[in-house]
């Protein structure tokens, strides 16, 4: 399983990003389960409908589900806790919802899928300027 952070999300929905060759390489060679969790669902959501409208958000929801390239993933309970002791640990950094869930110990799951631990691996790309918040 590998868990897609926002980042790499954003750079494949938008040609014109800094990292969009280099995410479209990697999704065309990732395998395995590639799992969003709620929270990046979220962000990109936000980040791809500002910069890059309607059109671009729901190309990516597409994207999202049974048989696309994105597997939706859940929160339990446990994530929450963990997600809050994250913020409260890094409070001097911008650190949200989504970053809490992409490659900091995540447990939560996809449907179909076993997991018993933490994503094997996490894949980010370098935030692009116009993916970042503001």
């Amino acid at each position: 399983m590998i868990v897609v952070d926002t980042g790499v999300l954003y750079a494949l929905a938008d040609r014109g990003d800094a990292h969009h060759a280099a995410s479209v390489r990697w999704l065309a060679s990732a395998r395995g389960p590639l799992l969003v969790p709620p929270p990046g669902i979220a962000e990109a959501c936000y980040l791809i409908g500002r910069h890059l409208g309607p059109k671009g958000e729901a190309a990516f929801l597409d994207a999202v589900g049974p048989g696309q390239a994105f597997t939706l993933g859940t929160l339990l309970e446990t994530d929450i806790t963990r997600m809050a002791a994250l913020v409260r640990q890094y409070a001097d950094l911008p650190l949200g919802d989504a970053d809490c869930t992409a490659g900091h110990g995540w447990h939560g799951t996809a449907p179909g899928l076993v997991c018993p631990g933490a994503a094997e691996s996490f894949v980010s790309s370098a935030p692009s300027r116009r993916a970042g918040p503001g």
